[in-house]
């Protein structure tokens, strides 16, 4: 069977579960003087907090790439037939005569590596002489067959021989070689499968919402197509005005839902975004982001004003739409969201929102007044579950992931976020706030190493 990833860091392994299933790693291997290793299904990737957590003896094998390469491989295919044959463990032998036991690592069925635990110094020394010496027709063998040359053939032979010359011996059970391998196995699998629920949740809950939109969407086109043939001021115009409008709110607050649901779950899941990128009319992801929230700022009482377009109606950029949405849909709904409403002027309860284009970006500028953010925590704002001091009452209740999430896609396009809040009143507690997010997106995806 084959594996379904060929690395650690593919699927639903990220760099926050890598370092945690490390750390493990280190603790048991601290606590228990063995050699603890994590290696991918092709035995190309090893993990450990560091080299000395190995045997000293591993050392000799490191030194020589192809005799290391060969250690990898064996390591990785024994686990890889147990796994094939539904075996747990096996004990073995490596080419240096240290003791080892390999485990696959499996989650439903599907082979994500192997965990190696072993001796750090030789049992019993004639043993390891004996295991040597059939090594060495081995060697001549691979050099018949050209897969090493007499450079890595002599290398290999001066490291038995110095194995060979080794008096560190130590006497150490087995059983718990076991014991700990199958506490570690127990954990990081753990882990992982908390990961892989997360990924399943997130499938669950955004399938039958993405179809809620759809069906909403057609239900609206055909209420609109019929109430255009009735008169608007008769009771039954009035009727069907209202509930498309109600329809029409319902379809956005699930464009919202499903929005919220992408931040959680990225968010628990790791900072890997991968990209899926297409060119696109930017100006009418825009459009349809900030159409989401009219209805709501109608009932807010804020004004959201039309997008202002320096001289420009049609620009097509590079970029990944489901994750742009996202970034737009999060910033308009902070705008909404943290804009004061009711009694006050017009001209501070209004979102405005600027774009142009500029020489390497386009600039994206939306605007609000309300809740402001304090010069002391404006760089503090894009940290995963950060709240602003001043946002944090009941009646504006959030995650803290909108300017986090945005400032990660955005990054991972090759872009630049940047926020500015300035107060327009001596009132810095309750007073509005003049609050911009710029957001700046290359016409060309730039290879930035943030998104795949």
């Amino acid at each position: 069977m084959e594996s379904k990833f060929e690395q650690f860091n593919i699927g639903i392994v990220n760099d926050d579960l890598k370092e945690v299933i490390i750390m493990l790693l280190d603790f048991f291997s601290e606590q228990t003087d063995l050699v603890i290793a994590l290696y991918s299904p092709d035995g190309k990737e090893v993990w450990c907090a560091c080299e000395e957590r190995f045997s000293p003896l591993c050392g000799f094998c490191k030194s020589i790439p192809k005799l290391w390469e060969l250690c990898t491989y064996d390591h990785s295919e024994r686990s890889r037939m147990n796994f094939m044959q539904n075996k747990e463990r096996q004990l073995s032998m490596c080419h240096l005569g240290l003791w080892n036991m390999t485990y696959p690592l499996k989650l439903d069925d599907i082979y994500y590596g192997s965990l190696l635990t072993g001796q750090k110094k030789l049992s019993d020394k004639e043993r390891n002489k004996a295991t040597l010496d059939k090594f060495y027709p081995r060697i001549e063998e691979m050099k018949k067959l050209n897969l090493i040359t007499d450079k890595d053939a002599t290398a290999m032979v001066n490291c038995f021989n110095a194995v060979k010359a080794v008096d560190d011996i130590e006497n150490i059970s087995l059983n718990n070689i076991i014991r700990i391998e199958e506490k570690l196995i127990g954990l990081i699998s753990n882990l992982m499968a908390r990961v892989r629920r997360i990924t399943l949740l997130r499938h669950e809950i955004h399938q039958p919402n993405i179809a809620v939109f759809g069906t909403l969407a057609k239900v609206i086109d055909k209420l609109e197509n019929i109430n255009s043939r009735v008169d608007a001021n008769s009771n039954i115009g009035r009727e069907f005005s209202e509930i498309i409008k109600s329809l029409k709110y319902t379809k956005n607050a699930s464009r919202l839902f499903s929005t919220i649901i992408e931040n959680i779950c990225t968010a628990l899941s790791g900072d890997d975004i991968t990209l899926n990128i297409n060119r696109h009319n930017i100006i009418d992801a825009i459009e349809e982001a900030r159409g989401i929230f009219e209805i709501e700022a109608l009932e807010k009482e804020v004004v959201l004003k039309e997008i202002e377009k320096k001289k420009v109606e049609t620009i097509f950029i590079e970029f990944d739409k489901g994750l742009i949405m996202r970034v737009l849909i999060n910033a308009f709904n902070n705008a909404i969201k943290y804009s004061y409403s009711g009694d006050l002027e017009t001209t501070t309860r209004t979102i405005n929102t600027k774009i142009w284009s500029m020489d390497e970006f386009f600039r994206i500028r939306i605007s609000n007044y309300g809740v402001g953010i304090t010069e002391d925590e404006i760089s503090e704002v894009w940290e995963e579950g950060y709240r602003g001091i001043l946002s944090s009452d009941r009646h504006r209740t959030g995650s803290g992931l909108g300017l986090y999430q945005i400032k990660l896609i955005v990054e991972a396009h090759g872009g630049s976020v940047e926020i500015v809040s300035d107060p327009v009143s001596d009132n810095l507690i309750s007073g509005p706030y003049l609050t911009t997010l710029v957001i700046d997106l290359p016409y060309i995806k730039k290879n930035t190493g943030g998104g795949k």
